[in-house]
């Protein structure tokens, strides 16, 4: 057999052997982080009027949808803060659109947590994300400043049992209502067989901390009304929740 005949066999056998190891390899565990939505410590459910917020009005929701984006994890006992940077949308009722996959490296005892809801400037531009279904819905009026809803949250209201129902949209949008959350002392680890770290928001917190927003004095529209998006975003800071 000539050596022509031995590499027909070997370089073969070799490519083979090389595959297999590539497909055995273990890749680092992620991390699953679950969005969920609730009120008051009750599971979020579309379309029922049996939610109460600070103002006294009974509302439903039937969409609540934004992105957050610019996550920084502060390790407990000091050091440089892991980023994570991107843009993630998010819309309750749809499992499709309630979850982030964290990197391998961002796991442990985190003295805080900072993340946006909303976009930054360099992204919040009209084209600025990518022209899916998403980003296409969510995007904000170019004649009221382009870029993207921060925050779609509606549904339906009334202030008494005897009243009719009308509607709200409670829109945030452009740069000067994005919003910062602070999140202090959270341990977020690979999950466990009991499920892995959840990210709560409280509905009713965006109507009452710092500021009690009323479906009538206030407005049940706020796409482009400083008043009532300026409301809103001062209570965004406290929507969030690790569990």
């Amino acid at each position: 057999m000539n050596q022509y005949s031995w590499l027909a066999i070997v370089l073969p056998l070799s490519l083979l052997i090389g595959g297999c190891r590539k497909e055995t390899e273990t890749l680092p565990p992620e991390t699953l982080i679950e969005i969920g939505f609730e009120v008051d410590g009750h599971e979020l459910e579309p379309d029922t009027m049996r939610f109460r917020n600070a103002a006294g009005f009974s509302y439903s929701v039937t969409r609540l949808e934004g992105y957050l984006s610019d996550f920084r994890f502060y390790p407990s006992g000091g050091g440089d803060p892991l980023s994570m940077d991107g843009v993630w949308y998010f819309r309750a009722f749809d499992a499709g659109h309630t979850s982030i996959v964290l990197p391998a490296d961002i796991r442990g005892h985190f003295d805080s947590i900072r993340f946006a809801i909303g976009l930054d400037s360099a992204s919040n531009v009209e084209n600025g994300l990518p022209a899916n279904w998403e980003n296409i819905h969510m995007a904000w009026p170019v004649p009221m400043g382009g870029g993207y809803h921060f925050l779609k949250l509606e549904g339906h209201y009334k202030s008494q049992e005897d009243q009719g129902v009308s509607g709200y949209a409670m829109h945030l949008g452009t740069n000067a209502f994005r919003m910062e959350v602070l999140q202090k002392d959270v341990v977020l680890q690979e999950e466990p067989p009991g499920g892995g770290p959840r990210l709560i928001m409280n509905v009713n917190e965006w109507f009452r901390d710092p500021e009690v927003y009323d479906f009538v004095l206030d407005g049940s529209y706020s796409m482009g009304q400083a008043g009532p998006m300026q409301k809103l975003a001062s209570n965004g800071w406290n929507v969030f929740q690790w569990q």
